[in-house]
């Protein structure tokens, strides 16, 4: 089953998030599905689920491992739960352990946890009995369900509704002491610590590491799937440079010594072929187009992210080098976007800013995509456009190809 689970957790890598379709694969009973998942079915194994809105209505026989932005659980899950994503709500019956994270976490009254409860967020509200014990960290938490076993919570804020009741002990950890009612729990069975901002970073730490060690990947799945996305990227590349080189080379020139433009260009570019989503959804005879819409930014993504990174590395090899030759061996120009594809992952890792810089760098590469395109629509105003170099090579070579014709 681990094997299984990391093979899932190199999908959901390589998957593109902007699918909406969901598809169903299912491998040895297990169920694994990505993108707009409304699960209904009943099924007798795992179920792997990935996408931006994720809703299990169905019954699950064993494990269930959910993703994305919004997670709703309705359906029973008859061993273990694992779900993250930004909110998620849980309203089925769960025979054992549950293993929650996300910016907004809910139990329903009409959820149950058979067993263990782990749960990591910033708003957590518990209106579910749990059958073992509570280990929770977030902002503010809100308890109001009962527990059989011990709760250690640590949290800004903390609530106890008027349904809460603990059976073990409670430790918990706070910005202020909070009066517990005798009838959630006696006060000789609870013990308060001092609280500090960072308790909470490491109570989540603690608490997902626990919970979900086999479903995200472990350091070694996370460098196969950057193998294998790279190898993807690299085949995509010696392909394009292999029968396309002029072409390649015209979009590199573009987006290196004219960025500023191309990246504005990339981010008006990409924005317009987006809105084409909504304008055919809007339209009766534009819903069979969305798919191919879809498709189209997919693949526009790709090959701005490709071409951006391949600009961008090989511009930064000329500022060292010196020099960068077109007649270069192809094997040397897809090392430089090696290098430049690692650097830009290793970037990725800096918060914000590493995002910015990836966003850019896929801009940078669609926006010289869509300059070139321009300039063959309307070809004075695309040479206006072109680096002064490039636009005076070509100048020089219309005149001189107009030399020849005349003698």
């Amino acid at each position: 089953m681990s094997k299984l689970r990391a093979i899932f957790a190199v999908l959901l890598a390589l998957a593109p998030a902007s699918s909406l379709a969901a598809s169903d694969l299912v491998i040895g009973g297990d169920v694994y599905s990505a993108g707009a998942v409304t699960s209904s079915a009943r099924t007798t194994r795992d179920v792997f689920a990935y996408g931006f809105s994720v809703s299990l209505t169905g019954a699950v026989g064993q494990d269930a491992h959910a993703a994305g932005f919004d997670v709703d659980v309705d359906g029973s899950v008859g061993a273990d739960l694992y779900v993250a994503g930004g909110s998620i709500t849980i309203r089925g019956r769960v025979a054992d352990d549950l293993s929650a994270s996300g910016f907004s976490v809910r139990l329903d009254e009409d959820a149950s946890i058979g067993s263990n409860a782990r749960i990591a967020g910033g708003d957590i509200d518990i209106d579910a009995p749990i059958g073992g014990s509570l280990v929770a960290a977030g902002g503010k938490i809100s308890l109001n369900g009962a527990v059989l076993g011990d709760v250690r919570l640590t949290a800004r804020e903390l609530e106890f509704g008027p349904s809460a009741k603990i059976d073990g002990t409670l430790t918990y950890s706070s910005v202020n002491k909070t009066d517990i009612p005798a009838s959630v729990i006696p006060p000789d069975r609870v013990r308060h610590l001092p609280f500090e901002g960072s308790d909470i970073l490491g109570e989540i730490k603690e608490t997902m590491d626990a919970a979900v060690p086999s479903f995200w990947p472990s350091f070694f799945g996370m460098i196969f799937a950057f193998v294998i996305t790279l190898g993807f990227f690299v085949v995509i590349a010696a392909v394009a440079l292999s029968f396309l080189p002029d072409t390649v080379e015209r979009l590199r020139v573009r987006a290196a010594e004219r960025p500023g433009i191309a990246v504005l260009s990339g981010y008006l570019g990409f924005a317009l072929i987006t809105g084409l989503v909504p304008a055919s959804a809007l339209t009766l005879v534009g819903l069979p187009f969305i798919p191919v819409v879809l498709l189209s930014i997919v693949v526009l993504w790709l090959f701005g992210y490709l071409l951006g990174a391949y600009a961008l590395s090989t511009r930064v090899w000329t500022a060292f080098a010196g020099r960068q030759d077109r007649q270069d061996p192809l094997a040397w120009k897809l090392l430089i976007l090696v290098a430049g594809l690692a650097a830009l992952a290793i970037v990725n890792f800096i918060p914000i800013l590493g995002w910015l810089i990836n966003l850019a760098v896929v801009y940078l590469g669609i926006g010289s995509i869509a300059l070139l395109t321009f300039a063959r629509v309307w070809p004075m105003a695309g040479d206006a456009l072109l680096p002064p170099s490039r636009a005076a090579v070509q100048e020089d070579a219309g005149s001189t190809g107009q030399g020849g014709s005349k003698s």
